[in-house]
């Protein structure tokens, strides 16, 4: 697979050398809020670039899930990441992705698909996980259920939280809003 950039909105792309073997299967890529740094997930590997795409250098890997919601990079320091994995639960990076801890205290799922960061509160995170939703208030060292008013739906399949911090919650059973969080 190959990977191309723009550096004038769209209008024109440059083939990146040397960026095949980064394709792997599903790539999914994360680009923090100041647009300095680049992660790369692809199948079961990460890598991340400093250069906008120039080099790729790789990330201690883990088993992330396969939803396009894998990752979120904490908006005051981009070496700061969350990782939603198939097993494992929540991992946490400090240093760009270079080693990993858990942060599963309080989660009954260790099957997470998604996991996103409140835009107006950055120690606020969502979880969607095969056990339903969590929220953590405090950058992921706890978590707590918040399953009540899904329907039952105990599998979340993703987590989205818009500039005013309405969280939503898709299920089996539809699209859920959190009410009274």
């Amino acid at each position: 697979m190959s990977f191309y950039r723009s550096s004038d909105h769209g209008g024109t792309w440059e083939e990146l050398e040397d960026t095949y073997e980064l394709g792997g299967a599903y790539p999914r890529l994360f680009v923090d809020s100041q647009g300095e740094v680049m992660y790369l997930a692809a199948g079961h590997q990460q890598f991340y670039s400093r250069d906008e795409g120039s080099t790729w250098l790789p990330c201690k890997h883990i088993r992330t899930s396969v939803s396009d919601q894998i990752l979120a990079i904490d908006p005051r320091d981009n070496r700061h990441l969350y990782a939603a994995t198939s097993g494992m639960g929540i991992l946490i990076s400090t240093n760009g992705c270079q080693s990993w801890e858990e942060s599963n205290k309080g989660l009954d799922s260790f099957s997470v698909s998604a996991i996103v960061i409140d835009p107006n509160n950055p120690d606020t995170l969502y979880a969607g996980t095969d056990g339903g939703a969590y929220v953590s208030y405090n950058s992921g060292k706890t978590w707590g259920v918040i399953n009540d008013g899904l329907l039952g739906a105990t599998v979340v399949y993703s987590i989205v939280v818009d500039k005013d911090s309405n969280v939503y919650a898709a299920t089996p059973y539809g699209i859920f809003k959190l009410e009274g969080k």
